[in-house]
């Protein structure tokens, strides 16, 4: 079901890390799609994040009704009979609305409910939607394939392990389906099932199911019976080999919450794929109690390039209340080995427990803050969701409130239709994720805010934040002082516009901000990097999504007027920027030289992401000639005067490689003369400049 529907502005569907998100393959249902096929049957799987991104990227007035209608419109033209919906908590309110729906376009088909979020609320969800004819529970890749011979000989259903059904007025729910405890005897997912496998540089590999833990807010202890199994290293390494020749994959996301549990497996897989000499790269999560050092750097060599890490709470007090009991210590370690050794890596928190007090949540932000130094880093604050079937959930589902704040750790979305809250105001017992929790501590506006003001800073203002968490050592202080000087100029009692504030307008006024605060006092680092931003704001232009760049040509030709390329800025700057950014990676504290005056070149690479380079003065100076109006010749004839010759090169080579460096560094762009601009004086003739190497 469309966990795409999470991010219905189009403006942010437009990015790649929204795309990346909607397009992700369904590995559950191409897992059920193969054990369908391995028993005769001929399953047709519909990824409905595609048909939500046409919807949501097409003219408003070509949608001709909700996307829930619209998509079981489809379905129904689709032929079959039995509906599968693969269902998770954020989009369970889609996933009805479609049934619904199709359901009604076609009263004979048999409507079928699985996966995580109708597996722990079957029996209210039967009880309320009476479109919805079975809910398989749990891990269906034996159960399915039973349920559907017995649907298409005639045969009842009711015997069928895991099953929920009705029988008259009376719900049943049978003895939960056994698990598979050999995870080799299991098929290859039909990935040749999935419309847009063709082309995909990654792709999602299962590595085993389970975990053995009980931390009291997580649902895939439950979902798994926490029976905790791998697949072997001969096996994996097997998959991934016909992966790669089928679809030229070059990178491979390991699913498995706790990969690092069995340490003597994972250093048998590193091995074994290490012996094959291949050379494919993947990712994986861990706790970081179950990794070391020397694990660390076999992975690494092994070809691991990404790993998330489940912190959940930097207070040491929190972590033995919600039963994570992670040593923070331990955690800060290996989060720095990981990254040392070129591992992406990321480390999620959550917020909003309802025990956390005001320094339970300082110490989780300043954990998050010490790791932005780190420079693979990828710090996360969740708001809490109290997930379905969850120990948190049982404990205090008699208390829980419906609110307009959404709870990204649940994946609601950035707008909640009035559809969508409808029903799960009126149904608790079916969509307790979009409630909260009461934190009596805590003001959960704060809190919301607080995580969309971490996420844009940490991303955007990455190492300015780490400066003023080096310099003052409260993140939470900067927070408060920003919400003081802000005012109402942020709508703070809005969710989805709060969410699009923190997108769009923030981070200018954020600049604003820190330069007019006063107290605790600038320190240098702090300097520098405001210095740098304040100057880039000046000059620079938001980054378009959908924006294309001009095809780069190959021959400079004399007449193209040459330009800064797209996005491309030359800031002359009292402080040095990158010399403040080895300072911080390295935890040392400032000196002379971070105030060293240096010329750099910078690019918006995204919404969010600045490259910023030095460059030296006469490449600074060749730069400035580039400005839109002069073409090729009389650039390089003006260049030309401000060079003395270099060895064997005269002013002329010295002036020609500056633009070939400039132009392979793409720092320059070359464009054709309008056809109707005024005549130009003929300058002097050049032969062309071939950059092709």
């Amino acid at each position: 079901m469309p966990t795409a529907t999470d991010f219905e502005d189009p403006v942010h569907f437009e990015s790649k890390g929204v795309r990346r998100i909607a397009t992700d393959l369904p590995l559950g249902v191409l897992a059920l799609g193969a054990v369908l096929e391995n028993r005769g049957f001929t399953p047709r799987i519909v990824d409905s994040n595609l048909w939500y991104l046409e919807y949501v990227l097409s003219a408003p007035g070509h949608r001709e009704g909700s996307f829930g209608r619209i998509a079981a419109e489809r379905l129904a033209g689709a032929g079959g009979h039995l509906f599968g919906f693969s269902t998770i908590c954020n989009s369970y309110p889609v996933s009805l609305q479609i049934a619904q729906h199709l359901k009604a376009l076609r009263p004979d088909s048999v409507i079928l409910f699985g996966g995580p979020q109708a597996s722990v609320v079957d029996t209210a969800t039967l009880r309320h939607f009476p479109f919805v004819d079975f809910i398989l529970r749990g891990e269906a890749d034996h159960s399915l394939p039973e349920l559907a011979a017995c649907l298409a000989s005639g045969a009842s259903p009711e015997s069928v392990p895991g099953l929920t059904y009705r029988r008259g007025a009376e719900i049943r729910r049978n003895p939960d389906s056994p698990v598979p405890t050999d995870m080799d005897s299991l098929p290859l997912p039909a990935f040749h099932l999935h419309p847009a496998v063709a082309g995909r540089t990654d792709i999602p590999l299962e590595l085993g199911r389970g975990c053995p833990f009980g931390c009291t807010f997580c649902s895939t202890n439950d979902f798994f019976r926490r029976r905790f199994r791998l697949k072997s290293p001969a096996r994996l390494i097997a998959e991934m080999d016909e992966l790669q020749a089928r679809y030229q994959v070059a990178y491979f996301d390991f699913v498995h919450d706790m990969f690092t549990v069995d340490r003597k497996r994972v250093v048998a897989f590193c091995e074994a794929l290490l012996a094959t000499g291949r050379s494919y790269r993947w990712g994986c999560s861990a706790r970081t109690d179950c990794i070391d050092e020397d694990l660390i750097s076999l992975m690494a060599r092994a070809g691991c390039q990404s790993i998330f890490f489940g912190i959940e709470t930097g207070s040491a007090r929190m972590q033995k209340i919600i039963s994570k009991r992670l040593d923070l210590e331990e955690s800060r370690r290996n989060a720095a080995l990981t990254s040392s050794h070129g591992m992406t890596t990321t480390l999620s928190t959550i917020t909003g427990f309802p025990e956390e007090t005001l320094q339970d949540l300082r110490d989780t932000v300043s954990f998050l803050g010490q790791a932005l130094r780190l420079p693979n880093t990828i710090p996360q604050l969740h708001l809490l969701a109290p997930l379905a079937g969850t120990p948190l959930h049982r404990k205090h589902e008699h208390e829980l409130i419906l609110e307009d704040i959404c709870a990204d750790m649940s994946h609601a979305g950035w707008l909640q239709r009035s559809e969508e809250r409808d029903l799960a105001a009126r149904y608790p017992d079916v969509f307790p994720n979009f409630y909260a929790i009461p934190t009596p501590h805590l003001d959960r506006r704060y809190l919301h805010e607080l995580r969309e003001f971490l996420q844009r800073t940490f991303r955007r203002f990455r190492w300015l934040m780490a400066a003023l968490q080096q310099e003052c050592g409260d993140l939470l202080l900067i927070f408060d002082q920003w919400v003081a000087w802000s005012g109402n100029r942020v709508p703070r009692e809005q969710g989805s516009k709060l969410r699009r504030y923190y997108s769009t307008a923030f981070d200018r006024e954020f600049v604003k901000f820190l330069q007019s605060r006063t107290r605790p006092a600038k320190g240098p680092f702090e300097t520098v990097l405001l210095e740098f931003e304040a100057a880039f704001f000046e000059v620079c232009r938001p980054v378009c999504p959908t924006e294309c760049e001009a095809p780069r040509v190959e021959i400079l030709e004399s007449d193209m007027l040459l330009d800064l390329d797209s996005h491309v800025h030359l800031l002359r700057l009292n402080g040095d920027v990158n010399r403040v950014v080895e300072l911080l990676q390295a935890g040392l504290p400032p000196d002379e030289s971070v105030h060293r005056p240096v010329i750099v070149a910078t690019r918006m690479m995204t919404t969010e992401d600045v490259d910023v380079n030095e460059v030296p003065p006469l490449l600074a100076a060749f730069l400035e000639l580039c400005d839109g109006t002069a073409t090729v010749d009389e650039v390089l004839c003006r260049f030309e005067s401000l060079c003395r010759p270099v060895g064997r090169l005269s002013a002329r080579d010295v002036a020609e490689y500056a633009l070939q460096s400039a132009y392979e560094k793409k720092l320059i762009r070359a464009l054709r003369p309008e056809p109707d601009a005024s005549p130009r004086p003929t300058p002097p003739q050049i032969c062309p400049v071939d950059l092709r190497v």
